[in-house]
């Protein structure tokens, strides 16, 4: 009630918990209502979720200007979710890249994880360690075991791969 008040005050954080509540109650077109409404209101956060509700529907297009929208306002979620919708329906690989970076350099550590991931199968491993390293240090435990593998596989180094293998079980993972 008062997220729909605080809302109707032209409150973007009021319509995105507005939305957010309602997606909770499964209510979905209001929820997509209220999140369009909080991006209307520069809410990065809403127009991430916005265009993550219309990639469900699979309005890519449309996905993907909220998304952009709400990376261009330095949320990290808006950038890993285009650069997911790049990689996985339009099969931009460079653009998936550039999205992923951008998300890790907002110190999101899954996507310094998944910009790892990339480089490897390019055959980049120290760049592809340098950001596994980056997801470990943000303690994302596959970022760890990522950079273990790397030790293991490529530069045979038993000590790191103990090493990085403990910090990953130790972040449950």
């Amino acid at each position: 009630k008062y997220f729909l008040m605080a809302c109707e005050m032209k409150n973007a954080r009021g319509c995105f918990n507005s939305g957010f509540l309602y997606n909770q109650d499964k209510n979905f077109e209001l929820a997509k209502k209220y999140y369009l409404m909080a991006c209307e209101m520069k809410d990065a956060e809403g127009c991430s979720d916005y265009g993550f509700k219309m990639s469900l529907e699979k309005q890519y297009e449309v996905a993907k200007k909220y998304y952009l929208m709400a990376c261009e306002m330095k949320y990290a979620v808006g950038c890993s979710n285009l650069a997911a919708l790049e990689r996985d329906i339009n099969k931009n690989y460079e653009l998936a890249k550039k999205y992923l970076l951008m998300a890790c350099e907002m110190k999101d550590g899954r996507s310094c994880n998944e910009y790892g991931l990339i480089n490897i199968k390019e055959k980049n491993f120290e760049v592809a360690k340098k950001y596994f390293q980056m997801s470990c240090e943000m303690k994302i435990g596959v970022g760890c075991r990522n950079v273990g593998k790397i030790e293991r596989d490529i530069n045979k180094n038993p000590e790191l791969v103990i090493k990085y293998t403990k910090m990953a079980c130790e972040m449950k993972d």
